[in-house]
């Protein structure tokens, strides 16, 4: 996910240099292919985190083996790996730079992806060192899957020893959180409908 856009990142800016013309209008201001790899490199090093969590055995009949812990389970992992709330503003910034960079060729059709993972994952990341939102709002869980998962809400992680992957997500369980935003921008009354729901059943 994350770190297959980056390195899609890294392909075009070789591609970029090798051409000429494309080399002469280049931005002063671009980011060095080094640059790039060192953010890929802290990708990677998350990664390497995310496979150390001990997971739990799921039961027989229901789920996959999974780690859970609070939203500052996520902060003590990034922490390991030199992301605290001093450093994540350039860590954001180079992503962020990555994001638009992938964006601008989808739009030009030279790639078939915008990034998404990588955006979602830097959306994430910067939730955790949000002080307007409680880590304890947040739980942080890692799932073991035999396949990449077909959801965009789940971070792929790349395969570890076992042969399998690793999914991290980061899932608000505190509705206040969503709705505070609403009672800021003024909204008086609020109709909450669902189409899952069976409470008569």
């Amino acid at each position: 996910g994350s770190v297959r856009d980056i390195d899609r990142v890294i392909a075009g800016v070789h591609n970029r240099v090798d051409d000429d013309a494309m080399e002469a209008a280049a931005d002063a201001n671009d980011v060095s292919v080094g640059e790039w790899a060192r953010l890929k490199e802290v990708l990677l090093q998350i990664e390497a985190e995310v496979h150390k969590l001990p997971l739990r055995a799921a039961s027989k009949n229901f789920g996959t083996p999974r780690f859970s812990g609070d939203g500052r389970e996520l902060e003590l992992m990034l922490g390991r790996v030199g992301i605290s709330k001093d450093t994540i503003v350039p860590f954001v910034e180079m992503a962020s730079q990555a994001v638009a960079k992938l964006q601008e060729s989808l739009k030009l059709g030279v790639m078939s992806v915008g990034g998404a993972h990588l955006q979602k994952l830097v959306d994430s990341f910067k939730l955790v060192f949000d002080e307007g939102h409680l880590a304890t709002d947040y739980r942080l869980c890692v799932q073991e899957i035999d396949a990449p998962s077909s959801s965009g809400m789940m971070k792929r992680a790349r395969l570890g020893d076992s042969g399998k992957g690793r999914t991290l997500s980061y899932w608000c369980f505190n509705p206040g959180v969503a709705m505070r935003g609403l009672a800021d921008s003024g909204v008086r009354s609020l109709l909450l409908t669902s189409g899952t729901l069976s409470p008569l059943s």
